[in-house]
């Protein structure tokens, strides 16, 4: 999709203020590295509830004080990849 829009292009999210391609761009690379993250940690034998107290990396904390809080996308992440959570 980021290839077919034009430059100057103003998005519309569902969620916060307008946003530009970079921003888009900037979006994609914050699912596929916090992704990476949790994944990681996950491989590594961590729980959900570990990986929740350690944190996402310091770049993409903004991220979790919006619509999705950075508990939930971690969640999210996990549930994703079939992880049971342990309480």
């Amino acid at each position: 999709m980021i290839g077919k829009l034009p430059a100057d292009v103003k998005i519309i999210p569902g969620h916060g203020p307008l946003a530009t391609i970079d921003d888009l761009k900037k979006y994609h690379r914050m699912l596929v590295e916090t992704t990476g993250f949790v994944m990681k940690r996950m491989h590594e034998g961590k729980t959900a509830e570990q990986i929740k107290a350690e944190g996402l990396p310091a770049e993409w904390k903004p991220y979790g004080a919006g619509f999705i809080k950075e508990a939930i996308w971690i969640d999210t992440i996990v549930k994703g990849h079939g992880m049971v959570h342990k309480h």
